[in-house]
């Protein structure tokens, strides 16, 4: 245990910081105030009030420019799911791509908005299908 206030009441953890606490095996919190790590393996990096209660979890809150974020970094990651898996922003959600993006989907995919759509290449474009291919709008211009 490194800093003032912290609590631990389980074995083969970390807790740093002020007012953190652990209550799992293996878990840890490294930095922050009043943070908590309650599952195995869990760990919180740093913040202000996180908790953390996944095992094998992973987390920190900081703030950056005013705003409140959660941010997890790597090399690589795998995102599986037996059933389902949703993103969702209140505002505004924006993902940068280095190389390529495939989206696979099982036996259908649907692409929506609520407003306005916008498909762009800056290269060679193409829509294609083994099927029908049915575009429809109230007007539809092709350059």
């Amino acid at each position: 245990m490194l800093g003032t206030q912290n609590g631990y009441s389980s074995y083969a953890g970390i807790v740093a910081g002020a007012g953190n606490r652990v209550s799992a095996a293996f878990a840890s919190v490294l930095a922050g105030i009043n943070n908590s790590a309650d599952a195995d393996h869990a760990t919180v990096a740093g913040g202000v009030n996180v908790t953390l209660t996944e095992a094998n979890g992973w987390t920190t809150r900081h703030f950056r420019d005013g705003a409140n974020e959660t941010r997890i970094t790597g090399q690589d990651f795998d995102f599986v799911a037996t059933n389902n898996v949703q993103f969702q922003a209140g505002m505004n959600a924006f993902v940068k791509i280095g190389q390529s993006l495939d989206l696979l989907g099982g036996s259908n995919m649907s692409l929506r908005a609520n407003g306005n759509l916008q498909l762009r290449a800056f290269g060679t474009g193409e829509l294609n299908s083994s099927g029908t291919l049915t575009i429809r709008g109230s007007v539809v211009n092709i350059n």
